[in-house]
């Protein structure tokens, strides 16, 4: 991902290759229509030659080595110690002879960085998750407020009748998957009574990555 003051996205740069190699602008004059520099394009002239238009991506900002990167066998030594045993960092750290703020950071890696999330006798990741969509859903609604046209109520004149709270507010509910935690939204102007069965309705007719089966979708709308 480009940076926030990047001048130039993938697009404009390919816009600025055609500006030079197409039109036949000078590389001065096209720097200075898209607002860069010389040396800033003719960087980007020497990638496109050396890569074609995919070499104008962004590039990762990850290093391509990190020499002084934790071991993986310590890393494994790490976890197992904490599963086994419930040591601290620093306790685990003096046993294996590293810093403590490299414990730390493989833990949170590793998603054992807090006991308190972990099961007390098998050390394992406390998350309920079930095999089939739609098997469990979440399902939240909340009351939000809805701006009419022209302004809400402290730009209405005195005289105009008081709006009526269905117009006024929206029902915005959330349908959360325990499968794979993915999310739906819908806003909604109708009572309270029908939201819920909406929402229902509406994650199970839905179409995404991991599709609530009608089977499924009836047997948590009955629950």
């Amino acid at each position: 991902m480009a940076h926030p003051n990047a001048r130039l996205t993938p697009r404009a740069r390919w816009d600025l290759i055609q500006t030079v190699r197409g039109a036949g602008y000078p590389v001065a004059e096209a720097a200075r229509r898209f607002n860069v520099s010389r040396a800033t394009a003719h960087k980007w002239l020497r990638r496109f030659d050396a890569g074609g238009r995919a070499a104008l991506e962004d590039d990762a900002s990850r290093p391509r080595s990190s020499p002084v990167q934790t071991a993986p066998s310590v890393a494994e030594r790490i976890v197992a110690l904490r599963r086994e045993t419930g040591l601290g960092p620093h306790r685990i750290a003096e046993t294996i002879g590293i810093s403590p703020s490299t414990t730390y950071a493989v833990l949170r890696r590793a998603g054992l960085s807090r006991l308190d999330r972990l099961h007390r006798v098998t050390r394992e990741v406390v998350r309920y998750e079930h095999a089939r969509p739609g098997d469990l859903l979440h399902l939240d609604v909340k009351k939000l407020g809805r701006i009419p046209p022209g302004g809400g109520k402290r730009f209405l004149p005195e005289h105009t009748q008081k709006p009526t709270p269905h117009r006024t507010h929206a029902s915005g509910s959330a349908t959360i998957t325990s499968m794979s935690r993915w999310m739906t939204t819908l806003a909604m102007p109708m009572p309270r009574r029908c939201r819920m069965t909406a929402a229902t309705q509406r994650s199970s007719s839905w179409s995404g990555p991991w599709p609530i089966s009608r089977r499924w979708a009836s047997r948590s709308r009955a629950s």
